[in-house]
């Protein structure tokens, strides 16, 4: 409403903002909470793949129609469509079936509840490690990936690169969720970590200043990396974690994922400053793949097997 009457200003939409960001935490945890009730164990990560491969598409082509929405109606016409569709979404969220576990008793004890799934977070030996680890890579991946590629990437080529980057990016995300459907690895955590580390290959390809096409195949090849990592994570979660703490595990997880991001985007401009964007952009690459693999030394992190669909 503030775009289509004209009273653009910086601090509500900041306020806005943030309202957003509060809301919109409650979406992964409890989405991750749901699959588990909606398909059996054998088939979370069939339905994970499927969730992927909508959302990836989305990637692809949603932002083809955005712009032709802008030309056409407008950016603030665009945006309220955009609201419109969250609408939408949440009418079929409020039509899926619930167990009903949830009662008005147990509503009334929400630090208790708090206390069950942090006991439950700090005890599963294979979780933390984890979550400490995508902590650390967010620290140094945000802030180079959102800040210094899209600026990289302009004075390598030209701005509507960055568009190409990603746009081919989430292909390769498009194809890996496609084919998460039908393929099965018994250690799907420990794949999932591995294909994390070439999330790192765009950075490395900007800190070498390698051509345009190179840095277009390093992207779709990380989003095949992204793609598997996020339905391995979301699939081990589902399978290892009881479904009764499931949602508020994924809170705490999520809550230390993302406890880095703020620092990782207000540093990076100083450090890019103090020694150079290529520097620190390779820099940013190779401790990205450094701290995803470490987990995998603990032993803990390599045994949860993966519950294989039935065919």
């Amino acid at each position: 409403m503030l775009l289509l009457t004209g009273h653009y200003a910086a601090w509500p939409i900041a306020g806005l903002g943030f309202l957003n960001g509060v809301l919109g935490v409650f979406t992964s945890p409890a989405l991750r909470g749901l699959l588990p009730e909606l398909v059996s164990k054998d088939g979370l990560q069939r339905a994970n793949a499927l969730l992927g491969t909508v959302k990836n598409g989305t990637k692809v082509f949603g932002p083809a129609l955005s712009g032709v929405l802008v030309v056409t109606a407008g950016g603030g016409m665009a945006i309220v469509l955009d609201a419109l569709s969250c609408l939408l979404a949440a009418m079929f969220l409020a039509r899926l079936p619930s167990s009903g576990r949830i009662t008005a008793k147990g509503r009334r004890h929400f630090a208790r509840d708090l206390r069950e799934g942090w006991d439950t977070f700090r005890h599963t030996s294979w979780l933390w490690p984890i979550t400490l680890a995508f902590c650390a890579v967010n620290l140094v991946n945000i802030g180079s990936w959102q800040v210094l590629a899209p600026q990289l990437t302009a004075d390598l080529s030209s701005p509507v690169t960055w568009g190409l980057v990603l746009g081919v990016r989430g292909a390769g995300m498009l194809l890996s969720s496609s084919l998460l459907y039908r393929l099965t690895v018994r250690r799907f955590l420990v794949w999932g970590q591995l294909a994390i580390t070439l999330n790192a290959l765009p950075l490395l390809a900007l800190g070498a200043r390698l051509p345009v096409p190179w840095l277009i195949a390093a992207s779709f090849i990380a989003g095949i990396g992204s793609s598997v990592s996020a339905v391995a994570w979301d699939t081990s979660l589902q399978e290892h974690i009881p479904t009764g703490v499931l949602s508020r595990v994924s809170a705490y997880d999520d809550l230390f994922s993302y406890l880095a991001i703020p620092l990782g985007l207000l540093t990076i401009g100083p450090l890019s400053q103090g020694f150079g964007p290529y520097a620190v952009i390779t820099v940013s690459g190779l401790l990205f793949i450094v701290i995803a693999v470490l987990p995998l030394a603990a032993p803990a992190v390599r045994e949860p097997p993966h519950t294989a669909p039935e065919r």
